[in-house]
């Protein structure tokens, strides 16, 4: 298999797909992802189950696989077999490193270090002395260390909590998350220099599911940055500092039961990621999530944290049917709030922002900080 056929033509059609700057195409051009992954999983269409691809029994569509652009590669699934951990794929790798701004000299902190492809990036565009990868599986980061030693790099990677950072190494003039996180964690806030940045996800709890944001800090001490037009999907990250939820008591009362034709574009978690933004934010105790039905596509669950009330949107062969139980219909109030956030123009993603003060406290704003639309969280 010639790989430096395989590393253009993916790097050609990132530059296709996404902003690449000349540094970020020459480093995806001399770090090779075969290096850092083995075999991997992916999810079946139709069963919705995970199945093992192996580099000696398809070599072929492994090959195909690992240098695809829009491809996340499962590594290893947990007990219940859901995915615990990946190799991003390197078409949101090269938004994410985009978004960081980097220039020569400065230090960077990379939460979840995973596979180590993009701890290799990083030490490829900065040099490995000025990078630092936290991963809290030691398994995890003992093999990824390994691969990048193989590969010609040596970076420090450290086994721990990525909520803590890694303070012997700080300050660190940018901060980079490949794990979704509800609120910043403190120690991010302190390892971080006076004038770095953060590029994280933001997912669970307020936040719900989709934005990637890029923090920069202020003068006085506060970070401020805009969400990314388009949605995005992580993994939490795994930290008992980090609670990634909001627990609810759900109603014990039979649900009334009927069936709904939604608006197609509701059914989809990335076309409908600004309203559902908006509507958490609107509601201040809607949790929202999306369940994967295996087979049967996606079901969209609705819960109510003060009252236990619920909802849920659930496809069948023939639409979708609306269960809903408690105090309130839920699916109507989302859908006022979906209504109030047309009504404003039906705002995108990138018209959000998220202010975190320098004592923590997270503040989302619609269009400007300064917005009459502001949620503290």
């Amino acid at each position: 298999m010639r790989v430096d056929g395989l590393l253009e033509r993916m790097v050609r059609r990132l530059g296709e797909l996404e902003p690449l700057s000349e540094p970020w195409r020459r480093a995806f051009r001399r770090v090779r992802r075969d290096r850092f992954v083995d075999d991997f999983y992916l999810s079946d269409e139709n069963s919705g189950e995970w199945r093992l691809v192996r580099r000696e029994e398809t070599p072929e569509v492994w090959w195909e696989l690992v240098y695809s652009p829009d491809a996340v590669l499962v590594t290893s699934l947990d007990e219940e077999g859901l995915p615990a951990s990946s190799s991003t794929m390197p078409l949101l790798m090269a938004r994410f490193l985009e978004l960081l701004e980097v220039e020569d000299g400065v230090s960077v902190l990379e939460i979840g270090t995973g596979t180590g492809y993009n701890t290799a990036l990083l030490c490829e565009r900065l040099g490995s002395s000025s990078v630092t990868s936290v991963e809290v599986d030691p398994g995890l980061a003992k093999l990824a260390e390994e691969r990048l030693r193989r590969a010609g790099y040596a970076p420090t990677v450290v086994a721990a909590d990525g909520a803590g950072g890694y303070p012997p190494r700080a300050p660190y003039d940018r901060i980079i998350a490949t794990c979704a996180v509800p609120r910043l964690p403190r120690a991010w806030l302190e390892q971080l220099s006076p004038e770095g940045l953060i590029v994280t996800p933001l997912g669970g709890g307020r936040i719900g599911r989709g934005p990637l944001v890029a923090l920069r800090r202020r003068s006085d001490g506060s970070l401020v940055g805009r969400f990314h037009r388009e949605g995005v999907s992580f993994m939490w990250l795994r930290s008992p500092a980090v609670d990634r939820s909001m627990s609810f008591q759900a109603t014990t009362r039979p649900p009334k039961v009927r069936r709904v034709e939604p608006p197609e574009w509701l059914l989809d978690w990335r076309r409908c990621a600004a309203a559902d933004l908006f509507a958490r934010m609107e509601v201040d105790d809607l949790e929202l999530a999306w369940v994967e039905r295996k087979g049967e596509g996606w079901e969209r669950a609705l819960a109510g944290l003060q009252d236990g009330s619920w909802a849920r949107l659930v496809p069948d062969r023939t639409g979708h049917l609306l269960l809903q139980a408690g105090p309130r219909r839920l699916w109507e109030v989302y859908l006022g709030a979906v209504e109030h956030w047309s009504a404003l123009g039906r705002p995108g993603l990138d018209a959000y922002g998220l202010t975190v003060t320098a004592a923590g406290e997270h503040e989302v704003w619609l269009e400007e900080p300064r917005s009459r639309w502001r949620w503290r969280f």
